[in-house]
């Protein structure tokens, strides 16, 4: 049947500051992405979240750490876990600006589309559209 299997958590905290709004697995590389209101991106092993395992009676949290994370809004990258207290952007959609996923088009929750390309490290804003 579904279940919850576990919780994921990273340093013993949420793996997003607020809520994940995006999420996507790369088959290719055996990676899950996700994005949420912290204004991250992050990178996680596929493996390692398909084989966890927690001893129900003690915990449901399984503590993984990201592959990599980018932050949208600035053109900081890291591959720790240092959450942001303040986002930059709440990211509500992540998509492919090419085939290959090494640039990404990124659509925030104020009106801004940014092009984000993670192996350099680099953020740019593309279009600002606010509405009212």
């Amino acid at each position: 049947g579904h279940f919850v299997k576990c919780r994921f958590t990273c340093d013993k905290k949420a793996c997003h500051d607020g809520g994940v709004f995006w999420m996507c697995l790369i088959k290719d590389e055996n990676v899950v992405m996700s994005a949420g209101g912290d204004g991250f991106i992050r990178w996680w092993d596929a493996s390692v979240l398909d084989e966890a395992q927690v001893d129900n009676d003690a915990s449901m949290d399984y503590d993984i750490q990201p592959l990599k994370q980018l932050l949208i809004g600035t053109t900081k990258t890291t591959t720790t876990s240092s959450h942001s207290n303040s986002p930059s952007v709440s990211i509500r959609h992540v998509m492919p600006w090419n085939d290959d996923q090494n640039e990404l088009l990124v659509q925030d929750g104020e009106g801004v589309l940014w092009k984000a390309i993670p192996k350099k490290s680099q953020v740019l804003p593309l279009w600002d559209c606010h509405t009212g």
